[in-house]
């Protein structure tokens, strides 16, 4: 019948202007979405755009493909592999709560709407789904949320016995430079570094007047302390407030920033061992790798300067 090759005709022309609308609405949304998310929970604050949009981006792009689809062809796999991804990356970060990461999709339905209806009603199938992907999303992050934080949860469990053993092996070392050698092999096995040193102050002289390290043969190892104690490294460390710090190796002086380079190191952590306000040594890590401190790794940091520093 005429007519309805005529009504035909029109539904497919509404649905390719929504698909449009939404595909060309992303930033609009994506906008809207952060101004809410930073307004009513109040983890996202401490996050910048790029953390808070994560791969939410993608999820919205995957969702205009889906309105251009029959619902026996509609493919959910990246959005499912996106939701995994924004579960996980939430969870990770240690301080955002599971109600707030799964609230952020319940705003992202209300900015969709909000935008996409500014122009035109959204016609049923279309909303069914827009709001069916939406559910898929939450009960994915949730699952891979959950899912992550069992496995923090067992990594700290494996932590605080990591803790124990090595302040078993200090608690028991015949002197302070024997229990600093043990301390130094544990930090090794546990953070994995390519570099681990450890570097003693003298609080009278206010130098680091000894040190050993674990990943580099001699006469590498001597020449790669002497750079450390020799270079602005060191007082940096003095000075700075903060027990764990990061450094990159390219913006520290010439003749430790060259061994860096020799050997291969992209990343530094700093973590200073204090007694009663005195320092008694740094800690030294060097990386292969561009090392980003997550919540989870700057406590467990914290939580190695405190204990062994008492």
């Amino acid at each position: 019948m005429p007519g309805d090759h005529k009504s035909g005709r029109a539904k497919a022309k509404k649905k390719n202007e929504l698909i449009d609308r939404l595909s060309d609405f992303i930033p609009k949304v994506m906008q809207l979405w952060l101004e809410r998310v930073r307004k009513e929970l109040p983890a996202a604050k401490a996050y910048d755009k790029n953390e808070l949009y994560d791969t939410l981006p993608v999820f919205l792009t995957e969702i205009a493909k889906d309105l251009s689809l029959e619902a026996e062809e509609q493919r959910t796999g990246v959005q499912t592999r996106a939701s995994v991804r924004h579960g996980e990356a939430r969870a990770r970060l240690g301080d955002y709560p599971i109600e707030q990461a799964l609230a952020e999709y319940r705003l992202l339905r209300e900015a969709i709407f909000e935008v996409l209806e500014q122009e035109a009603p959204i016609p049923p199938k279309q909303r069914h789904t827009i709001q069916k992907a939406l559910d898929l999303g939450i009960n994915v992050s949730a699952a891979a949320f959950v899912h992550i934080q069992f496995l923090i949860q067992q990594t700290t469990i494996d932590f605080l016995d990591f803790i124990s053993r090595v302040s078993d092996d200090i608690d028991t070392a015949p002197n302070f430079s024997i229990g600093l050698s043990r301390l130094l092999r544990g930090f090794h096995r546990e953070f994995e570094p390519k570099v681990t040193t450890i570097l003693a102050y003298n609080s009278q002289d206010k130098i680091f007047d000894s040190g050993r390290t674990i990943g580099l043969t001699e006469p590498l190892a001597s020449n790669y302390i002497e750079a450390l104690v020799s270079s602005n490294f060191a007082p940096q460390a003095i000075e700075a407030r903060n027990l764990v710090y990061a450094a990159d190796s390219n913006a520290i002086d010439s003749k430790l920033g060259a061994l860096h380079r020799q050997l291969g190191i992209r990343s530094v952590l700093r973590v200073k061992l204090v007694s009663r306000g005195r320092l008694l040594a740094l800690v030294c890590f060097g990386f292969e790798s561009e090392q980003h401190l997550s919540t989870l790794e700057l406590t467990r940091l914290q939580t190695l300067a405190q204990r062994f520093a008492l």
